[in-house]
Formats: structure tokens, C-alpha cells, sequence
């Protein structure tokens, strides 16, 4: 059977594409209103199997966390393409729950480096709504899922507040080479071996840059800082080139931690005052810092003192 609706898919995916995209619209409200998320995910890789024509698809209203809602415009086999599927994204789910619960007493402020496609900057933007946050900036230097980005704010009514930037934050301000894995939007990196590993065919585009000085210029005295960071392999170079920053104004941070990038993280968590907690299914816990089987998000809680003496 398994193999019969796959064989089914890819015939649908053939026929033209406005018999796939009734298909598709069809096969969402029915997967959404009647499956369970088990079967709903059989479907979901099944069609994720077939080799789709580009097509655009309406937003979807989808849970994020445990309480906030977002719309989100799905693209078959990426992982936005969940919301066809799901009423609950299951991407990341411990990191927004617990961003739901924490940032209003925490932080006034976030900056998120590596934003994609937008899930976490429409996510935040709606934190904003609702009064728990001041202010989210997000920079993501890949034209197509920066365009991705911005739709998602529409799709939302969220455009202008996060403020956004087509950019990268790295060790300079100017143009960098950017790399970008064939058919892996979501794996591009400022570093040329990490894009490696997702294809053999790996496109070279030119980015515009800041370095921490800018990120110093958005930052108001005072302020309570939350920085998130996912760029791919670029995290140890990153957090080394923001060191002054960091300093300063002692933010926590939220890092993804790949095995690629674990020597290179834990070094630099060597110096620094931090005390490291892994998100999982469970919630924080306290482990020794590695790339975990368990969860790749790490939560940095800044542990030395005279914190925010300014307030």
C-alpha cells in the first residue's frame, strides 16, 4: 500500500499543476482535520517523495510552541512544508515553548542571526503582539529564503516589526562569499566545507556583511538581550568575532550545535561565564556541553555578575 500511494504521488505530481495544488489543498484540510500526527507524517513523507513543480501555496495557520499561532506558506519537502500537514509544527517545539514562557520576565530584546525562512521571526514578531516582547532583529544573507522571510511577515501582518536584514553577521562588514547546497535552502553557510556536506553541487553568491559594530548600534542602553544564533557551521567563527559584544551587554544565547561545530563551540565556552543546557522533549537540562543525540539547540544562560547594572 505504502508503495502504491507513493507510485499515486508521483502521477499526481506529473498532471498539470493546478490538478496538483487542488490535490495537495485537498490532502491538507484532510490530514489536519481527521489523521493523527503519525499518520499525518506517512502522508507528509510520502508526498515529500514525488518531484513536485514549483507551485504557490496559501498560508497555513499552524501552532508554534504550546500557545502562539502563525500562518506559514508551506513548501512541499522542506520543512515549512509541515504546515500542510500539521496543526502543530513539531520543528523545534521545546525551543518555542520555552521562549513562550520565559522571554517576558527575561529579555527585551532579540536578535536572531541565521532567521531562514522566518518561522522564529513571525514566532517572536507575534510575541511582540501579544506585549511579551519589545523588539526582534533578524538578519538572513540568502536572497531566497530571505524573500521566503518576508512573505511569511505578510502572510502575518508583521512587515516592518521585526525589523529585518538581508544580511550576514560575521567577523567584517562588506561582501562575503556565501554558499549554497543544491536543493537545501535551509544548509547555506559562510563556510564552504559545511554547505559541502548536504550536496556536491554547491553555488557560490555574494552576501552583504555587518560585523558586531553594527549589532552594537541596534542595541539600546540597558537593554535585556537574547541572542539566537543557527548559521550553519559558522557558529564558533561567529561567536568569536561577536566576543566584545557579548561582554558588554552579557546576553544569553540560544546556538544550534552540530558535531562539525562542537570542538569549535566548546573552546570558546572555555572563556566565557556561561552555563550551558540543552532543550529537549523535557525541557532544559543541565548536560555536558557536546552535540547531543537528544537536541541540537543549547541554551547559554549568562552566570557572572553585575548583569544589567544599568536598570
Amino acid at each position: 500500500m505504502k508503495r502504491l500511494i507513493a507510485i499515486w504521488h508521483k502521477i499526481i505530481a506529473y498532471a498539470p499543476s493546478s490538478v496538483g495544488r487542488s490535490y495537495l489543498l485537498v490532502l491538507s484540510w484532510m490530514c489536519r482535520q481527521f489523521m493523527h500526527d503519525k499518520l499525518a507524517s506517512k502522508v507528509r513523507n510520502s508526498v515529500a517523495s514525488a518531484n513536485w513543480p514549483q507551485m504557490e501555496l496559501p498560508p497555513r495557520s499552524v501552532r508554534v510552541g504550546n500557545e502562539t499561532y502563525i500562518k506559514l506558506i508551506p513548501h512541499i519537502g522542506e520543512f515549512d512544508g509541515d504546515a500542510l500537514f500539521y496543526k502543530t509544527m513539531p520543528y523545534e517545539h521545546p525551543v518555542f515553548v520555552w521562549l513562550e514562557h520565559e522571554c517576558a520576565e527575561r529579555y527585551d530584546m532579540v536578535i536572531e542571526i541565521g532567521a531562514n525562512v522566518g518561522i522564529y521571526t513571525t514566532f517572536l514578531g507575534k510575541l511582540i503582539d501579544s506585549g511579551v516582547l519589545k523588539r526582534v532583529i533578524a538578519f538572513e544573507p540568502a536572497p531566497k529564503a530571505y524573500g521566503r522571510l518576508i512573505d511569511n511577515l505578510k502572510a502575518n501582518d508583521l512587515l516592518g516589526n521585526p525589523v529585518t536584514f538581508p544580511a550576514a553577521v560575521a567577523d567584517k562588514t562588506g561582501w562575503l562569499s556565501f554558499y549554497e547546497p543544491s536543493s537545501h535552502l535551509t544548509n547555506g553557510s559562510l563556510d564552504p566545507r559545511f554547505a559541502a556536506y548536504f550536496s556536491e553541487t554547491v553555488n557560490e553568491i555574494m552576501v552583504p556583511a555587518v560585523d558586531a559594530a553594527f549589532l552594537e548600534a541596534l542595541v539600546l542602553d540597558g537593554e535585556r538581550v537574547l541572542l539566537k544564533i543557527d548559521v550553519e557551521g559558522y557558529e564558533p567563527q561567529l561567536l568569536a568575532s561577536l566576543s566584545g559584544f557579548i561582554e558588554k551587554h552579557k546576553p544569553d544565547l540560544i546556538v544550534e550545535v552540530l558535531q562539525e561545530t562542537e570542538s569549535g563551540i566548546s573552546e570558546w565556552l572555555e572563556d566565557q561565564s556561561y552555563k550551558p543546557k540543552l532543550f529537549t522533549k523535557d525541557g532544559l537540562r543541565e548536560l555536558s556541553f557536546c552535540a547531543h543525540q537528544d537536541g541540537r539547540d543549547w541554551f547559554f544562560e549568562y552566570s557572572g555578575q553585575d548583569r544589567f547594572a544599568k536598570h
